[in-house]
C-alpha cells in the first residue's frame, strides 16, 4: 500500500499472495505506474489492485494519471474482478490478465496465464505461457525471498543518495 497522496511511485515486477483488501492499493497521489505485477488473491472478493480516493484532502486528493498495465491477477479460487476503483480520478487500465473474472479496460484478457505449477505454489511461466503473448513477462523468481536477497555492506544505502 502506498501512503495517502504519495505521488510518483512505479511498482514493477512484484508477487503478492494471500493478500486482504487489496494486493496493491493507490490511496490517492499523481503519477503511479502498476506494471508487471503477479497477484494471487486467497478470497475472491479481494481485489488485486484497489484504486481509491482520499475523501478528507478534498476533491485535488484524487489520483490522477495512474497507469495499471499488463499485471496478473488470479486467485487461489475463482475471483470475481480484479480491480476496486473508487474516485480513481483520471486512469489507464489496460493490458492486464486475469486468469478468471472479468476483464476491465479494452486489451484486458480472461484466460489462463500458464503458471508451471501452482497447485504446488509455483508461480513462474511455463515457456509457452499465454501471458507472454500478452506483454507480460516472468518474474526474476530467483531474486525474491531470503535465497534471493544478496545484502552486505557495501550496498549503497538510501539516505547516501538523499540530497
Amino acid at each position: 500500500s502506498l501512503d495517502d497522496l504519495t505521488s510518483g511511485v512505479i511498482v514493477r515486477d512484484n508477487f503478492v499472495k494471500g493478500f486482504a483488501w487489496a494486493g496493491i492499493y493507490v490511496p490517492g497521489g499523481d503519477g503511479h505506474l502498476m506494471e508487471n505485477n503477479f497477484g494471487i488473491s486467497s478470497q475472491a472478493e479481494d481485489p488485486f489492485i484497489r484504486v481509491a480516493w482520499v475523501p478528507k484532502a478534498g476533491a485535488d486528493a484524487r489520483p490522477h494519471d495512474t497507469t495499471i498495465i499488463r499485471n496478473l491477477a488470479a486467485g487461489d479460487l475463482p475471483i470475481d474482478q480484479y480491480w476496486k476503483l473508487l474516485s480513481p480520478g483520471s486512469l489507464t487500465m489496460d493490458g492486464n490478465l486475469a486468469a478468471n473474472g472479468r476483464a476491465y479496460g479494452p486489451n484486458d484478457a480472461v484466460f489462463n496465464p500458464g503458471f508451471t505449477d501452482s497447485a504446488r505454489g509455483d508461480y513462474s511461466l511455463r515457456e509457452d505461457a499465454e501471458a507472454l503473448s500478452h506483454g507480460i513477462h516472468d518474474l526474476s523468481w530467483s531474486s525474491m525471498g531470503v535465497e534471493g536477497y544478496h545484502a552486505d555492506s557495501s550496498m549503497p544505502l538510501f539516505w547516501d543518495h538523499v540530497a
